[in-house]
């Protein structure tokens, strides 16, 4: 890099001077750089090609506007990187992406996208409504799945994403996340919780469990491989009295990634509990769910899901 004449001049000035000479030493070395190479404390200069190689930009801006999306969800734009279903339940259900169900009680209905317009939830949604009867999942529950047993997280990373939530004036559970039955099979819910106890209905599942028959009130992040079941601590409480998450917005935002049998959650962006091993059978063939169902003796009760998005790294 050529010098400039000032930069010519205070050289020949600092001849003898061991002070200057420093100084200009060590603005020289500012000047040693590599083209197209950043380095720190140096200045980034363009190779040939007009192009830098890699920068770690902590506050990224476009034209003014700051980009808040993650590293994580940029990349996940590219398609040839990441199998993704993402659906926000604006029109008609996709029956080529899922697969709905409900129990046999008469106010169970199968998931459907209606104009919803409450205190909490306005603007069209997937609406699950359960039944009346008997308290069993096989009469009461509503369910969504995708159409396929299709995702694993066997070296790669499996994501699902639910914007959900529903009023607990009543006795209820539901679970978000993946399963290996679908929705065309005995609706159930894939884990639940009485009193102290969670049990599985499911062989292999992982998601968030809630149910109002337990002894803590709070969303539980679980999983079963194999029938064998894992728990972690309780995370997020029912704090406010109509939403099922402790948050006052219209939704709660439940995020689940496992790899390799190992699930994290994140409830509101916040990471709330981790699974470090054996949360899922890596082998087992899985679909997304949302599901919620009644206990015994109780009235219909509605479950609204804002948007389900899953991704898959691709092999």
């Amino acid at each position: 890099m050529a010098l400039t004449e000032a930069a010519v001049r205070k050289l020949h000035s600092a001849i003898g001077n061991a002070g200057a000479a420093e100084e200009i030493r060590s603005n020289l070395e500012l000047l040693e750089v590599t083209a197209g190479t950043a380095t720190a404390s140096k200045p980034v200069v363009l190779d040939a090609s007009s192009q830098i190689d890699t920068l770690d930009v902590i506050a990224p801006k476009i034209n003014g506007t700051s980009v808040t999306a993650t590293a994580e969800e940029l990349n996940v734009l590219d398609r040839s990187k990441y199998i993704v279903v993402d659906d926000e339940f604006a029109g008609t259900l996709d029956t080529n992406l899922w697969t709905v169900d409900s129990g046999s009680d008469g106010d169970a209905d199968d998931p459907v996208v209606a104009a919803v317009d409450t205190t909490y939830i306005k603007g069209p949604t997937l609406t699950l409504v359960t039944g009346a009867g008997d308290g069993t999942d096989a009469v009461d529950a509503s369910v969504i799945t995708g159409s396929l047993l299709c995702y694993s997280c066997n070296g790669r990373k499996l994501t699902m994403e639910v914007g959900f939530t529903f009023a607990v004036g009543s006795a209820l559970r539901a679970f978000i996340g993946f399963t290996d039955k679908l929705a065309t099979a005995t609706p159930e819910v894939p884990i639940t919780i009485s009193g102290g106890t969670i049990s599985a209905a499911a062989a292999d599942a992982v998601g968030f469990a809630a149910d109002t028959a337990s002894n803590v009130k709070v969303w539980h992040c679980v999983g079963v491989k194999g029938t064998t079941l894992v728990t972690t601590t309780a995370s997020e409480a029912w704090a406010d009295p109509n939403l099922l998450v402790s948050n006052t917005i219209n939704y709660g935002t439940f995020r689940l990634e496992i790899e390799d049998e190992v699930a994290t959650f994140y409830i509101n962006g916040t990471l709330v509990a981790t699974i470090a091993a054996a949360a899922v059978d890596k082998t087992t063939l899985l679909t997304p769910i949302v599901i919620v169902s009644s206990e015994a003796g109780v009235s219909s009760k509605t479950g609204y899901v804002e948007y389900i998005r899953v991704t898959q790294e691709r092999r």
